[in-house]
């Protein structure tokens, strides 16, 4: 399965053309047989180069809802709230409803990746939607705390100005009164994203509070301050 692919560890790629080269050993089957299938995001740039063989099986996958070749889950009429998700997968010309508990139009995504992971074993499109219904939030993954105040609170892995980007988009979708986003860069890891996350911070957000987040060997404000030349 192929999702996206965003900046990032390009401290140990160098270049995104060499992190993208890593991904696609994995299905070109280099030192393994090549797998049976792949499932791949129509909506990226990057997925649809992933090179595949005749023999392999491929499913795409569309969270816009894009029509294209091949076999292809889309969604429609997505909608977006504080109570999770609402939307309609449509998988060779039927249409499944799903409600999710996730949040965040982002997840819309993930879960037309599992819907076609699940046909890949098997399983019938009401069994996969009874599963996907069933899932809930991924810790660290847009995963809301509810401590009895009079407010949303989310938190998220973001390390990237991409999911960064993601996050706050879909915080914006719920139409909140406002956002507060709170951030930190990692320390001994590419410099160059930094910045990029303070932009998308301070873009997206009504008011940014600029914190620590792992410093390793680095000086925690040295970190920030680059962050600050984006925001």
């Amino acid at each position: 399965m192929f999702t996206n692919l965003t900046q990032d560890h390009l401290d140990h790629h160098i270049t995104m053309e060499n992190y993208f080269a890593a991904k696609a050993e994995l299905f070109r089957g280099q030192d393994a047989p090549p797998p049976r299938f792949a499932v791949l995001n129509a909506d990226d740039a990057w997925a649809r180069r992933i090179p595949t063989i005749a023999e392999t099986e491929v499913i795409w996958y569309s969270p816009s809802g894009q029509a294209g070749d091949g076999r292809r889950l889309r969604a429609h009429d997505v909608k977006s709230g504080f109570d999770g998700l609402r939307f309609r997968v449509e998988w060779e010309g039927v249409h499944y409803t799903v409600r999710s508990p996730l949040l965040a139009r982002v997840n819309v995504a993930n879960l037309l990746a599992a819907f076609g992971a699940g046909l890949t074993y098997g399983l019938s499109p009401g069994v996969i939607v009874q599963g996907l219904e069933s899932c809930l939030a991924v810790p660290g993954r847009f995963e809301r705390i509810d401590e009895g105040q009079p407010f949303l609170t989310v938190v998220d892995y973001a390390h990237t100005d991409d999911a960064l980007r993601n996050t706050l988009s879909s915080a914006r979708e719920l139409n909140p009164g406002r956002i507060i986003t709170v951030f930190g860069c990692g320390g001994d890891r590419d410099r160059k994203k930094r910045p990029l996350m303070g932009q998308a911070a301070g873009e997206l957000s009504d008011y940014v509070v600029l914190t620590s987040d792992n410093p390793r060997g680095e000086e925690a404000l040295d970190i920030m301050n680059d962050a600050l030349v984006g925001l």
